[in-house]
């Protein structure tokens, strides 16, 4: 399964449990299209860096990036959503 269909049905999921997700989804496809189309297992430390610290970015979105990423990779919201 794709980088981009894990986070399309992460999204979807939310979305069917009531929440808006707006925010989260901006911040995870513009993640999915930094990694790139690599396996969950292929994520390394250093592209998610580069994803949360790109040049000219504010401290308040790294920690609002790195919220969502956490808060996203946790092993229950995974298993939640079925993946």
């Amino acid at each position: 399964m794709s980088t981009a269909s894990i986070i399309a049905n992460y999204i979807e999921h939310n979305r069917c449990l009531g929440k808006r997700f707006a925010t989260e989804e901006t911040i995870l496809t513009a993640f999915g299209r930094s990694v790139g189309d690599v396996p969950l297992r292929g994520i390394r430390p250093a592209m998610i860096s580069q994803f949360l610290d790109r040049n000219g970015t504010n401290e308040a979105t790294v920690r609002k990036k790195h919220r969502v990423l956490a808060y996203s990779s946790s092993a229950e919201s995974i298993a939640d959503a079925g993946l």
